[in-house]
């Protein structure tokens, strides 16, 4: 496959806007970019659940939201969500439904000791209303678009800064029970077949093959599991931590993040 399948039936469209409580009018401006980001962080997880299933079972099937259409079928029919390139292809398909002007954004995440990496290890997604450039990540869940250019919403749970640094720009984010990271925007304006590369390789390269993580952002809060550990981040920005065992993690992802029974049972957990 050299290609996104990208583009929605409107069947499917039509499920997914219902199930995010957006109008099918919705404009393809910035207040209509804000409701439907607003949207995906409020009810679409980021998590590697499917892809651990799949890593554990050892499976030659396709990276589990490839598809579009897949990516949202399962979130509709189990509660999850996927990767960041699952993420990013599903809300790009959506986004070109409703006629917003997209691209995809190849990205990497900085750490200690890989500060000047420039391979693309993460997908985001910039939206442009003329001159105006705005990103969306949904991996970050970062609550609003952010503007391309100097900024920083500095609100306890969702703070970010936007800033260039060493010819790149770069969003520094805080994933949740770590420090904060810049992502570095590689290449704000990249093709389906460099998303669709770089997705594919993340089958055996991915940081998310080891251990199961999901982030749920809800209107003052983000809450996920990690690790083994349930995380929370309340509304002045403290996190929480509480240690689980086996049962517990399951009760949280089936009780509390509403992740189907039968899939949540699949889920290898520490």
């Amino acid at each position: 496959m050299d290609s996104v399948k990208s583009t929605l039936t409107e069947h499917c469209c039509d499920r997914v806007l219902e199930r995010l409580g957006l109008p099918r009018t919705l404009e393809p401006n910035l207040q209509g970019l804000t409701m439907l980001y607003q949207a995906w962080c409020e009810k679409i997880p980021f998590d590697n659940i499917l892809k651990r299933i799949m890593m554990v079972e050892n499976s030659n099937n396709e990276l589990p939201g490839l598809l579009s259409e897949d990516f949202f079928n399962s979130w509709l029919k189990y509660g999850i969500g996927g990767t960041c390139w699952a993420s990013q292809g599903a809300l790009k398909s959506l986004l070109d439904k409703l006629r917003f002007p997209a691209n995809y954004v190849l990205s990497t995440m900085l750490s200690s000791g890989n500060e000047n990496s420039i391979t693309p290890g993460h997908g985001s997604i910039m939206v442009n209303f003329g001159n105006a450039k705005f990103i969306i990540d949904p991996t970050m869940l970062h609550a609003n678009p952010l503007p391309l250019l100097d900024y920083t919403n500095d609100h306890p749970v969702w703070k970010t800064r936007v800033h260039y640094k060493n010819d790149f720009w770069c969003v520094n984010w805080k994933p949740l029970g770590r420090p904060y990271v810049d992502c570095r925007l590689l290449n704000i304006n990249a093709s389906s077949r460099e998303f669709i590369y770089h997705h594919k390789k993340s089958r055996d390269t991915s940081r998310f093959n080891s251990a199961t993580i999901i982030r749920v952002a809800r209107k003052d809060s983000i809450v996920g599991l990690v690790k083994g550990e349930k995380i929370t981040r309340r509304n002045d920005g403290a996190e929480i931590r509480q240690q689980l065992n086996h049962r517990q993690q399951l009760e949280l992802l089936i009780d509390e993040l509403k992740i189907d029974e039968q899939l949540a049972m699949k889920v290898p957990l520490s």
